[in-house]
C-alpha cells in the first residue's frame, strides 16, 4: 500500500477506537441501506405481481372467448296445439345431442298451472342451460306475470347473463304503455329501457339479444324504434357494433333484416302459422279439432320448426334451421294476405343463415 493509503487506513483505525458511536453509526448505515434494497426489491416484486396479475386478466378474458351454441325455439302453444309435447321432445333431443351450450324458448309457451307440468318437464330435460322469455299468451288463463315467472323458474321478466364470452339479454315486450293499441301490451317500458342502456354500458363483450315480440315489423313492439336506437348505437372500444343481434318470437314467420349494424330474426313458431277466423279450417281429425277447438284457426306446420345457432369468436352467426310441409291447407291455398307480413316470410320453415 502506498503511503496515502496507509494515513487512510490510521485514520479510520482511530477513528473507530475513539468514538463509541462509530460502531453503531456504521450499523445504523448498514440497516438503512439494506431497508433501502429490501424496499427496492418489494417494489419490483410489487410491479412484477400487478403486471403478472394483469396480463393473467387480459389472458382469461381472451381464453373465455370462444364459439358457443344454443338452441330456440318459441311459439309452441301447448295451449293450442294438439302435440305440442312431442314437438318439444324433438327439439330437446336434438339439442342435447349436439351438446349445446343452452336453449331458449321466446315465449308463448304454455300456461303456468298443472295441464303444462309434463311439457314443461320435457323442456327442462335438456342437460345443459335453459332460459325463457315471457311471451302474451303465457298468462292467457287469468294468471300473474310473478305466477308466470315462478312456473318457469325466470329470475325476472327481463335479464341477461355471460357465457363463453358472449353477453345475452332477455327482454320483456309484454309492458302497457300510453300508446297501447290492443288488448295485449307489446311496449318496453322506460325503466326497462333505462335498464337496457346500464347492461349494455357495462359489458364490452358481443352481445346477442331475446325478445318475445319483433323489433322491426309492424306486429311488433310499439315503440321499437326507442329499443332499435339503443341496441344499434352501442359500441365496443374498437368501434364495432356491440349488438351482434336480436332474435325475435310472436310473428310466426321467417325473416331477418340488418339494420344500422345489427342483425334482427324472426324464429318461425314451433307448431303453426295463425290464418283466424275468416278461414277455420279442419286440417286433423274432427276427435282432434273437437279437443282443441283453436288448432281450426291455425294452419299447422307437420314437423316442429326450431333453430341451432352458432355464434363463431369472430362475432359471425351460423343458423342451422328446419323445414318442413303444412298439414292440411296453406294460407297460399286460401288466398290469404297478410297485414303485417310479405308473402314470402309465412312458409313452413326457419331458413339456414349467415349473418354477417
Amino acid at each position: 500500500l502506498n503511503k496515502k493509503h496507509l494515513l487512510l487506513r490510521k485514520d479510520y483505525l482511530n477513528e473507530r477506537k475513539i468514538d463509541p458511536t462509530f460502531q453503531s453509526r456504521v450499523k445504523c448505515n448498514m440497516k438503512t441501506h439494506l431497508i433501502s434494497s429490501k424496499n427496492y426489491l418489494f417494489i419490483i416484486a410489487l410491479f412484477a405481481v400487478i403486471f403478472s396479475c394483469t396480463n393473467s386478466k387480459v389472458n382469461k378474458q381472451k381464453e373465455e372467448i370462444s364459439s358457443i351454441s344454443f338452441g330456440i325455439c318459441t311459439d309452441v302453444h301447448l295451449n293450442v296445439i294438439h302435440d305440442a309435447t312431442r314437438r318439444i321432445q324433438v327439439f330437446v333431443d336434438d339439442m342435447n345431442s349436439r351438446k349445446t351450450d343452452f336453449i331458449i324458448e321466446m315465449g308463448d309457451f304454455c300456461y303456468p298451472d298443472s295441464t303444462s307440468d309434463e311439457f314443461l318437464s320435457v323442456y327442462n330435460s335438456f342437460k345443459n342451460d335453459k332460459y325463457f322469455v315471457l311471451g302474451n299468451h303465457d298468462k292467457d288463463n287469468g294468471v300473474t306475470w310473478e305466477q308466470t315467472k315462478k312456473y318457469f323458474g325466470m329470475p325476472a321478466s327481463y335479464y341477461s347473463f355471460d357465457k363463453n364470452g358472449f353477453h345475452f339479454i332477455i327482454l320483456n315486450g309484454n309492458e302497457l304503455t300510453d300508446t297501447l293499441t290492443n288488448n295485449y301490451p307489446r311496449s318496453i317500458s322506460d325503466k326497462q329501457l333505462n335498464w337496457l342502456k346500464n347492461d349494455l354500458a357495462k359489458t364490452e363483450k358481443k352481445t346477442v339479444v331475446f325478445v318475445h315480440q319483433s323489433l322491426f315489423d309492424s306486429h311488433g313492439v310499439i315503440n321499437q324504434d326507442t329499443v332499435r336506437n339503443i341496441l344499434n348505437k352501442q359500441l365496443t372500444t374498437d368501434g364495432k357494433n356491440k349488438v351482434l343481434a336480436c332474435f325475435n318470437g310472436h310473428s310466426h314467420v321467417d325473416a331477418a333484416e340488418k339494420i344500422d349494424g345489427v342483425w334482427y330474426v324472426a324464429i318461425n313458431s314451433m307448431s303453426y302459422f295463425w290464418i283466424g277466423g275468416d278461414y277455420k279450417h279442419k286440417s286433423y281429425s274432427d276427435e282432434i279439432h273437437a279437443k282443441n277447438p283453436w288448432i281450426e284457426y291455425v294452419c299447422p306446420y307437420k314437423e316442429p320448426l326450431y333453430a341451432f345457432v352458432t355464434i363463431n369468436k369472430n362475432g359471425t352467426i351460423s343458423i342451422e334451421g328446419q323445414q318442413t310441409d303444412w298439414v292440411g291447407p296453406s294460407p297460399k291455398s286460401y288466398e290469404f294476405k297478410s297485414n303485417y307480413y310479405p308473402a314470402d316470410w309465412v312458409a313452413p320453415k326457419v331458413s339456414d343463415r349467415e349473418l354477417k
